[in-house]
């Protein structure tokens, strides 16, 4: 024993073991990546225990070092993962990261944090005001920056891998696709009202032609072919959060890059829109591209904000006006909605209608469907009329 390190109270200390001038034990080590590392703890049985559980996570291939990082940082290395994403989908999830970090639970190191401690978490949230689909959002990101760090052998685990509804009441309003009667409702009231009549051509094109709000802020009458009756969907009009400026993209996935059919409907409000935007004198230029068909009144391409809000106030007024027959809430994306399920619900294969939504996963396409139980009754009795003939024929 002699030659052996000691610490004040004469216990032998073990390699790498030491005892610091304030008393408390520390513990230096090689992590798998190559940097060394220190942990510390006030008593030499704690220490040995942290010892312990270092032993067990380099047996299991697990980083014990990066387990340490806080819920935070974690996101954060996830989201850089995600840069090459589209714009609109890398904003989305920053701001759903921004507002985790304001959760005090969200400085807990990953390592710390059990499912029950997550499942707590989230009905506390809840319990305090945030709605169910804050939630999901927030599970969204976690769940895969927690697989993330389980690939990166920094945990065993995934603590977000439950269901939502085995922890939180589903308290979300469900989005509805409009209908017949609502579509018509909307459009006249657009149509005839002056304060709001130029927002019914863009209603009847996203209604029609069933592209994402983004879509249609990126057309240019470059992309308008009149003639053979075809809309261009190549690319999207997005602006930075904070206003600063305008961003052109891609479409949002390969597929969205397609071409859609110009009804009568859609051509006449195309060419009002046209008309419209000549009025301007100068025409605006965005990444070197020009000719965008709807302007704001101060002369700029517009985006999804010009759009919703007035749409949102448009709705507010005629409700205000027709306390009998009042609209339901309306958003421009709600028309991609409408026109998914019209589509299915009138014969379309569900590969066309994928195709014509610009949705890599049929999967996606099926979940902006929305069931009518007025047309499925019509179908069902349709069918049952074609199998009565047929059996009356026999």
């Amino acid at each position: 024993m002699a030659g052996k390190r000691k610490d004040k109270k004469g216990r032998i200390l073990l390699k790498n073991e030491s005892e610091r001038s304030d008393g408390r034990y520390q513990y230096r080590y090689t992590d798998v990546f190559g940097k060394r590392q220190t942990f510390y703890a006030p008593t030499l049985d704690e220490l040995r225990q942290k010892e312990k559980e270092l032993q067990r996570a380099l047996d299991n291939g697990i980083s014990y070092s990066g387990g340490k990082m806080t819920i935070n940082e974690l996101v954060e290395k996830y989201l850089a993962l995600k840069s090459r994403k589209c714009y609109s989908t890398v904003t989305t999830y920053q701001s759903w990261a921004d507002s985790i970090k304001q959760e005090p639970f969200s400085q807990r190191s990953i390592c710390d944090v059990t499912k029950q401690d997550a499942q707590l978490w989230f009905q506390k949230m809840q319990e305090t005001g945030r709605a169910y689909s804050t939630l999901s959002a927030y599970k969204k990101l976690l769940k895969p920056a927690f697989s993330m760090a389980i690939d990166s052998k920094l945990l065993l685990q995934n603590p977000f891998d439950f269901r939502m509804d085995s922890v939180a009441s589903n308290d979300t309003v469900k989005r509805n696709a409009l209908t017949d009667e609502v579509i018509t409702t909307l459009l006249d009231f657009l149509k005839n009202d002056k304060q709001y009549a130029r927002y019914y051509d863009v209603c009847v094109v996203l209604l029609y032609t069933g592209m994402r709000v983004s879509e249609f802020c990126g057309l240019t009458t470059s992309d308008l072919d009149f003639e053979q009756r075809t809309i261009s969907i190549n690319k999207q009009l997005l602006r930075r959060n904070d206003g600063s400026r305008y961003i052109q993209r891609m479409t949002k996935t390969k597929a969205g890059m397609r071409t859609l059919f110009m009804s009568d409907a859609v051509s006449e409000s195309l060419h009002n829109m046209i008309r419209e935007r000549e009025k301007q004198k100068v025409s605006p230029m965005i990444d070197q591209c020009g000719g965008f068909l709807m302007l704001t009144r101060q002369g700029n391409p517009v985006v999804a904000c010009n759009l919703e809000v007035p749409l949102k106030k448009a709705v507010t007024k005629y409700n205000a006006e027709h306390p009998e027959k009042l609209l339901p809430r309306i958003t421009p994306h709600i028309f991609r909605h409408t026109f998914c399920s019209n589509m299915l619900n009138d014969g379309v294969s569900l590969p066309n209608t994928q195709a014509m939504m610009g949705h890599e996963n049929p999967n996606t396409t099926l979940t902006y469907a929305h069931p009518d139980a007025t047309q499925a009754m019509a179908e069902m009795a349709r069918i049952n009329r074609q199998r009565e003939q047929a059996r009356a024929s026999v």
